[in-house]
């Protein structure tokens, strides 16, 4: 059975899976038909500004990395 590794993400770990989330956010809402394809990718990174407004830095998250042998997985956790 493979090890599962959690670690801390880096910070360019964490701008890739930032430009990532927000482009398949984006996608999403183009394919349920609530955004247009033109204005998508900006209301995209709006939603993500709020959620995280320091992005990396944003007080109270945490941001993990999931190591498997031939994948990583990418996790965002948000404490009170």
């Amino acid at each position: 059975m493979p090890q599962l590794v959690v670690r801390e993400m880096t910070r360019s770990e964490f701008d890739e899976w930032r430009n990532s989330a927000i482009s398949a956010f984006a996608d999403e809402q183009i394919a349920a038909g609530t955004w247009t394809a033109e204005e998508a990718a900006g209301l995209a990174a709006q939603d993500n500004a709020v959620l995280l407004p320091d992005g990396f830095a944003t007080t109270g998250m945490l941001f993990l990395r999931g190591v498997l042998p031939g994948g990583t997985r990418s996790v965002w956790c948000g404490s009170a």
